[in-house]
């Protein structure tokens, strides 16, 4: 039979899960940065989506007031050529 064997409880064993610990504490906060990078990056492009919606809607906007006033200022021209 083996005997089990036991983690050494030594200066060296804390030190190891010492540097341990500040490691798995170093991959949560990059995992946490990564977590908040995307959350932003999703937050973009909902924000890129909306201002090209917005975009569209003012170029309409755009076209039928410039076509009004083309329409208007033919109006203004006919009435002076008289």
């Amino acid at each position: 039979m083996k005997e089990a064997q036991s983690q050494p409880q030594g200066p060296a064993s804390a030190r190891k899960s010492g540097r341990l610990g500040a490691a798995e504490a170093r991959i949560e906060a990059a995992l946490d940065r990564l977590d908040a990078a995307l959350g932003t990056q999703a937050e973009d492009l909902g924000s890129v989506t909306r201002l090209q919606e917005e975009n569209a809607a003012l170029r309409q906007t755009r076209a039928e007031v410039s076509g009004r006033l083309d329409a208007a200022i033919e109006r203004l021209r006919r009435v002076l050529a008289h």
